[in-house]
């Protein structure tokens, strides 16, 4: 028995999320070259696989895959992706908020949240994805977690410095 395809407005709409991914990776000011290049690589490679008569499984499976990053990453880039999925009216929920699940638990859960949050701390501030509350608040969290006796086999003791003063000590040595 053959496959199902999928109808076309569930393949518009896959392909009206890549777009929007497009546009955010390319226009992003907070995404490395690299991290820019890899991003637009693999929106590549799923506009490639979502062709007319792609099987609806398979475009559930592939739209499923695409939205991992869009739902456990963090940064400015990731909350312009989903205002866009808004604007456009698509359909498709937001499944993962790491800064605002972080906020509301009142701590980091695991290594990947504190990495997502810390890589990307100070460009949601920049970017005014967050206010300064909530930014202290994360600030908090994140030395928290990054203290915890349970999760100092994580961390360098060299890399937890308490103070600017420290960090600017620091890069001196």
């Amino acid at each position: 028995m053959a496959a199902r395809p999928a109808d076309t407005r569930q393949l518009g709409a896959f392909l009206a999320l890549v777009a929007i991914a497009e546009e955010v990776a390319e226009a992003s000011p907070y995404l490395d070259n690299a991290g820019k290049k890899q991003r637009l690589e693999w929106i590549d490679e799923c506009r490639e696989l979502a062709k007319p008569g792609v099987a609806a499984a398979g475009l559930r499976g592939l739209q499923r895959d695409f939205l991992v990053e869009w739902n456990e990453s963090v940064g400015p880039h990731v909350e312009a992706f989903w205002r866009g999925v808004a604007q456009a009216g698509l359909a498709v929920p937001r499944t993962r908020n790491v800064v605002a699940e972080s906020l509301a638990r009142g701590s980091v859960a695991n290594m990947d949240e504190f990495t997502e949050i810390e890589d990307n701390f100070e460009a949601l501030l920049q970017s005014g994805d967050i206010d300064e509350a909530r930014w202290d608040v994360l600030d908090a969290l994140l030395n928290a977690f990054a203290t915890a006796p349970e999760n100092e086999h994580c961390f360098d003791p060299g890399d937890l410095l308490g103070t600017e003063e420290d960090e600017d000590d620091a890069e001196l040595v």
